[in-house]
C-alpha cells in the first residue's frame, strides 16, 4: 500500500463514519460555540469551534460539523506519515498496524470535540520538532511557533506536549535564538486568547482546576481504572508490545527522547491527579500518539511473531466492528440523542425551550434549528458556555421547560431511558443573576465554614444580591438552605430562609432567618438556593462547609 492509498482510506472511513453517525452531546454542544465565535469559551479554547464553523459552511447534519475535523486529521494521518518516513513492505505493514490500532486517534478523526485539534496539532507540532531539531531555519522555526499556538489553541492539555517534550532537550535548544522566535510568535498568536481570559476572568482555569474536584473524593478504584484504561487506550491487545517500546527506545537521539517523555509524562500527570478528580480515557491521547511513534520505531525492522500479527489484527478488527455498530440505528447508543432532539423538537409548542443540562440544551437546538435551546441551572448542574452568554435572560415570556422532574400531561422517552415532561411556564422573571452568601452564624463572621450543634437553634445572617426583592416576597419564590453530602446533588436537608429583612442597600438585601438540622454528626455543604413557581430549585451560592456536632 502506497501514501496515497493510506490517505483515501483514512479520508473515506472516517467520511462515511461522520455522515452515517448521529451526533454526540458534547458536539452538539461544541457546535453551540461556532454559532458565536469568540476567542476562548467557558470550557476550552476555540479551535474545535473554528473548526465546526467551517464545516458547516460546507455541509449541513453530522457531517456539518465534522468535515473539516476529518480533513485536518487526514493530513495529520499525511504527517505521522512523514515523521516515521516507512518505505518497505515490513515498515509500511507496521505503520498501517499501528496508525489503526491507535483507539482514540481513530475515534478523533472525525468526532468534532476539542480532542480532534488537539490531535491534529500534537502530530503537527512533533513534526515541526524534528525538522527544527535538524535545521533551525525560518520556515521550520515558523511551522514550530504555529505548533506551539495550536497546541494551546486546541485544549490546555497543549500545555503538557509542550512541558514533556522540550524540557529533556532544553539543553540542545536553549543556544538557539530561533528557539526564542518561535516562542514569541507563537505568543503574539495566542494574544487573542490571553486577552478572552483576561476580560471574562479566566473561566476555563477556574472551572478545570476548581470548581470540577471541588467535592471529589478519593478512590482506591479510581487509579486502578484510570492505570488499565491507560493500558489499553493506546494501541489496544498491542499492550505487551506497546510497554516494551517504551522501555528500549535509543533516548540518546534528541527527538525520541521528546517522544519518550511525551509517553509517560502524561501518564503519571494525570495519576497523580486521580488522588484528588477522575479522569477521562482521551486526557492521554497525546501519550497514546506518543506511543505509536515509539511502537513503530521498535518493531518497524523486526520480524513480526504470529502473536503480534494476531493482537494488532484482533485490535483493528475489534475497532472497525465498534465503529460499523455505532452507524447501525437498531444497535448504536449514540442514536439515543438524535431522538431526544427530534422527539422534544416534535412536542414543544414555544420558540424558547429549557433544559437543566447544557448537553440537552445543544443537542435540541441541534436538531431543531428554528427554535431556540436554553439552559435553566439547577440543582447540581454545573457552569457551563450558557452561563457566559447569560441565556437564561430569554425566559422573561413564555417558554416550555423540559424535565424528567416536574410532571405534565406531555412527555416522551428522553436520554438514559428517563421519561422527559414538557412544561408551559409562563410569567417567570429570571433569577439567575441572584447570589447568596452566609455572613455569620450566632453573631460569629463567616471564614471558610460553620459549625452547627444538631437540634439546637442557629441564627444566620445572609448577603443577597443582583435580585428582585418584591418578586421573592410577592410572587411565592422560596428561599432555602439545601444541605447536601459527598455530592451537591445529594441532598440531605431543606430548611426555609425566613424573609426577615434587616437592610437592603442598592441591589444588595441583609436578612436574619433561624434554622434547626437534625442531621447526624458529620461534615456536609450548604447552599442558599431558591424555588420559583412551577420550576425547580437552584442553587445561588458556592457552597459552604458544615460541621454538625452533638
Amino acid at each position: 500500500m502506497n501514501l496515497k492509498i493510506f490517505l483515501a482510506i483514512v479520508f473515506i472511513l472516517n467520511l462515511v463514519q461522520g455522515i452515517c453517525t448521529p451526533v454526540i452531546d458534547d458536539e452538539a454542544y461544541y457546535w453551540m460555540w461556532s454559532l458565536r465565535l469568540d476567542a476562548g469559551y467557558f470550557d476550552h479554547p476555540p479551535m474545535i469551534a473554528t473548526w465546526i464553523k467551517l464545516s458547516d459552511l460546507f455541509f449541513d447534519g453530522e457531517i456539518g460539523l465534522r468535515f473539516i475535523t476529518i480533513i485536518m486529521n487526514t493530513i495529520s494521518a499525511l504527517l505521522m506519515w512523514k515523521i516515521l518516513s516507512p518505505k518497505t513492505k515490513n515498515q509500511i505493514n507496521t505503520f498501517l498496524v499501528v496508525y489503526f490500532s491507535l483507539i482514540f486517534v481513530q475515534i478523533f478523526s472525525w468526532v468534532s470535540t476539542p480532542d480532534a485539534p488537539l490531535l491534529f496539532f500534537t502530530i503537527f507540532y512533533l513534526y515541526s520538532l524534528k525538522r527544527f531539531i535538524k535545521d533551525s531555519s525560518i520556515i521550520n522555526t515558523a511551522l514550530l511557533s504555529v505548533g506551539f499556538a495550536g497546541l494551546m489553541y486546541s485544549k490546555y492539555h497543549g500545555i503538557l506536549v509542550l512541558i514533556f517534550t522540550l524540557i529533556p532537550i532544553l539543553s540542545s535548544l536553549y543556544k538557539k535564538p530561533s528557539f526564542y522566535l518561535a516562542i514569541l510568535i507563537s505568543l503574539v498568536l495566542y494574544g487573542p486568547h490571553f486577552y478572552w481570559l483576561y476580560e471574562n476572568n479566566f473561566p476555563p482555569l477556574s472551572y478545570h482546576f476548581i470548581d470540577r474536584s471541588a467535592e471529589q473524593k478519593f478512590s482506591w478504584t479510581q487509579p486502578f481504572i484510570y492505570i488499565v484504561t491507560a493500558l489499553f487506550g493506546a494501541t489496544g491487545l498491542l499492550v505487551y508490545y506497546t510497554l516494551k517500546s517504551i522501555r528500549v527506545v535509543d533516548r540518546s537521539d534528541a527527538f525520541k527522547r521528546s517522544v519518550f517523555w511525551l509517553a509517560i509524562g502524561p501518564f503519571f500527570f494525570f495519576l497523580f491527579s486521580t488522588l484528588k478528580d477522575t479522569t477521562q480515557a482521551q486526557w492521554l491521547l497525546i501519550s497514546y500518539i506518543a506511543c505509536g511513534l515509539l511502537l513503530y520505531w521498535s518493531y518497524s525492522d523486526v520480524q513480526k511473531t504470529k502473536s503480534w500479527m494476531i493482537t494488532g489484527g484482533l485490535t483493528i478488527g475489534l475497532i472497525f466492528i465498534v465503529r460499523v455498530i455505532i452507524m447501525i440505528p437498531s444497535l448504536s447508543p449514540l442514536y439515543e440523542t438524535k431522538n431526544f432532539g427530534e422527539l422534544a423538537g416534535n412536542l414543544v409548542t414555544e420558540d424558547i425551550v429549557a433544559f437543566e443540562k447544557y448537553q440537552e440544551a445543544s443537542i435540541f437546538q441541534f436538531y431543531n434549528r428554528d427554535k431556540r435551546g436554553v439552559v435553566y441551572r439547577t440543582l447540581g448542574n454545573r457552569n457551563s458556555q450558557f452561563s457566559l452568554w447569560d441565556d437564561e435572560r430569554l425566559l422573561n415570556k413564555s417558554f416550555n421547560y423540559v424535565t424528567p422532574w416536574s410532571q405534565s400531561l406531555v412527555s416522551f422517552e428522553g436520554l438514559k431511558g428517563k421519561e422527559y415532561f414538557v412544561n408551559k411556564i409562563e410569567n417567570y422573571h429570571p433569577i439567575h443573576q441572584m447570589k447568596g452568601e452566609v455572613i455569620k452564624i450566632d453573631s460569629y463572621e463567616i471564614t471558610d465554614k460553620i459549625e452547627v450543634i444538631k437540634n439546637a437553634h442557629h441564627q444566620v445572617e445572609i448577603k443577597l444580591s443582583e435580585i428582585d426583592w418584591d418578586l421573592i416576597q410577592h410572587q411565592n419564590y422560596r428561599l432555602e438552605f439545601f444541605i447536601t453530602k459527598e455530592q451537591q446533588y445529594n441532598i440531605v436537608e431543606v430548611l426555609p430562609i425566613e424573609l426577615n429583612v434587616e437592610s437592603i442597600v442598592q441591589d444588595e438585601i441583609s436578612l436574619k432567618s433561624n434554622f434547626k438540622t437534625i442531621l447526624e454528626k458529620g461534615t456536609y455543604s450548604l447552599y442558599i438556593g431558591i424555588t420559583p413557581p412551577s420550576l425547580i430549585s437552584k442553587y445561588v451560592s458556592k457552597p459552604l462547609k458544615m460541621i454538625v456536632t452533638e
